[in-house]
């Protein structure tokens, strides 16, 4: 059975992916910590689209959670055709004062799991001749460092690096990969990042997961290298190539006190 595999599907964008697959009559695979949002998502999804919905409760900081993962597939036989990358978090405060242990669980959710999953699915991509898509969740921090999540910063950094360099790999195999690369996003990031009184974040008006999520499809569909939501952000991510990464930064600082 065809499915389209997603991480972090239980809330957020992730959500939102599952919602619209679903709304286009795609058998879903659903991955996240939480089984009882993952089934009530699972059963509202299935009854109203008439699909099938599977879930895959793990947590994807763990060490052989992809490995367990892929095993779950070949066991069940799904054929996964599309895979969004989603799974991930983030975390505010000097880099003396965070804690350790939740920033290398982020290392491990935004970079490790991010690169195995993309290579396993793409492995089983080429040996089931599909011509699969894959969608990596960056970010607008992706674009400029930031001295209060700068662990988080620099993984989004990595995934938009990762996911051209293997675009550019793939699609001689005839996979799609996009990078989706939204702002602040209404979608519950921010609680557990602990920034919702950053200044950047007080009064501002966000888009919501549903809006960030339609467009990333759209975007996958037509196959684009790089999703990036909001002219807003467009246009920022366009002035920052005639500012110094160190003015960029310190902007940063001020933005995010």
């Amino acid at each position: 059975m065809n499915v389209v595999l997603i991480t972090g599907a239980s809330s957020g964008i992730g959500k939102e992916f599952a919602e619209i697959y679903a709304a286009n009559k795609s058998n879903l695979l659903l991955v996240a910590r939480s089984e009882d949002k993952l089934k009530e998502i699972a059963s509202n999804l299935s009854s109203g689209y008439g699909i099938e919905v599977d879930i895959f409760v793990k947590d994807l900081s763990e060490e052989n959670a992809v490995n367990e993962l892929m095993q779950y597939i070949n066991e069940k036989g799904y054929l996964v055709t599309d895979l969004i990358n989603n799974a991930g978090f983030g975390d505010y405060g000097s880099i003396i004062e965070t804690d350790w242990t939740k920033e290398s669980n982020m290392i491990h959710v935004n970079i490790v799991t991010v690169v195995h999953l993309a290579k396993e699915i793409a492995k089983h991509m080429v040996s089931n001749n599909i011509k699969g898509k894959i969608l990596n969740v960056g970010s607008i921090a992706s674009y400029m460092p930031n001295p209060f999540m700068s662990v988080y910063h620099a993984s989004k950094s990595f995934v938009l690096s990762f996911s051209l360099g293997i675009r550019e790999d793939l699609r001689r195999k005839g996979i799609t990969v996009t990078v989706l690369c939204p702002g602040v996003t209404a979608s519950g990031f921010q609680e557990r990042a602990n920034i919702t009184n950053a200044s950047f974040i007080k009064g501002r008006s966000m888009p919501t997961s549903k809006e960030v999520a339609v467009y990333g499809y759209s975007q996958l569909q037509k196959g684009r290298a790089i999703a990036l939501h909001g002219f807003r952000n467009r246009f920022l991510v366009f002035l920052m190539r005639f500012i110094p990464k160190t003015w960029v930064t310190a902007i940063a600082y001020n933005l995010s006190k």
